[in-house]
């Protein structure tokens, strides 16, 4: 029996177009469909230009978030959408305006949504603090019933691992001027972004209908690792000792920098992940989507040897 098809967008709008997943994103359409119409979105000003500059062929457009006619003309006539979420951003309201300019516009036929959930967690047992500073509900599980709710045609993408790009950027000072990595000891899955971005672009181009309702779990089905195992291969690979630390006050002290007073909160939300880390499960869905396999941690280190040691 065939599966049930679904139209393929004819025109795609791709929210966060600057960052890690929305510019590769852009860039694979770009290349493999140059048809379709594409429409970029920045909520920042200054990413504006930019965009212009790397996409000459596509729309590109500023969106504010939490304004309901600003969301309206980002979603005007657009037929598919990649949603992502500035982190700092309140989700309630942005969740509401997007659902209202979508409906508005009923012209969606397939929507990628990414969410970050621990699948099948009971967020019942996440610790007090966690809970009261999210509200009392997690905002993805929220988000993601609103959707429903309003028959969005969605397919959530959930980032059930840790993006190997973390390494180059927030770890990349530690790792480069002290040859340290301070990553937490929770044992979790590996993604390199770029290939969640090539995922979201193969299933908006996809004509299977049965994609649409599924929450698809991403990692790439080759490492899950605990924080010194991924020192051990750094060393392996980089050919250089990187010593592990992972405890809370060189977490804090060092990610501070990044985060502001948030710092010590992230590495509560690292011990609550830790309290499920049997629970991850590898998964061929990425492969089976970009039709090979996905990168390994330690073909990573290797591409991205200079950006870790210079």
């Amino acid at each position: 029996m065939s599966y049930i098809k679904k139209q393929i967008p004819k025109s795609i709008l791709i929210f966060g177009a600057g960052n890690h997943i929305g510019k590769p994103m852009a860039k694979f359409i770009e290349k493999t469909a140059p048809q379709i119409k594409l429409r970029l979105v920045s909520s920042r000003e200054e990413g504006i230009e930019p965009l212009r500059k790397e996409f000459p062929n596509a729309e590109v457009v500023k969106a504010d978030y939490l304004d309901l006619a600003s969301m309206e003309a980002a979603v005007d006539g657009m037929e598919g959408i990649y949603m992502s979420v500035p982190n700092q951003l309140p989700f309630l309201p942005v969740t509401n305006n997007f659902v209202a300019a979508v409906k508005k516009s009923g012209t969606a036929v397939h929507i990628i949504r990414q969410v970050a959930m621990v699948p099948g967690y009971n967020y019942r047992l996440m610790p007090e603090p966690m809970k009261k500073m999210m509200g009392d509900e997690y905002p993805d599980l929220v988000t993601k019933r609103i959707y429903e709710e309003n028959d969005l045609p969605t397919t959530f993408l959930n980032f059930g691992a840790s993006f190997m790009d973390n390494f180059s950027t927030r770890a990349n000072r530690a790792i480069k001027e002290d040859k340290q990595l301070i990553w937490p000891p929770r044992k979790v899955p590996y993604i390199d972004a770029n290939e969640i971005a090539e995922v979201a672009a193969q299933l908006l181009l996809s004509d299977n209908q049965g994609h649409i309702g599924q929450l698809h779990t991403l990692n790439n089905g080759q490492d899950n690792l605990r924080g010194h195992e991924v020192a051990e291969i750094m060393s392996e690979v980089l050919g250089v000792t990187i010593d592990y630390v992972g405890n809370k006050e060189a977490f804090v002290k060092e990610y501070t920098r990044i985060f502001g007073p948030a710092a010590p909160m992230i590495w509560g939300f690292f011990e609550f992940e830790a309290t499920y880390e049997e629970g991850w499960v590898l998964s061929d869905f990425v492969e089976r989507m970009i039709g090979r396999k996905p990168k390994s941690f330690r073909a990573w280190l290797e591409e991205n040897r200079d950006a870790l040691i210079g």
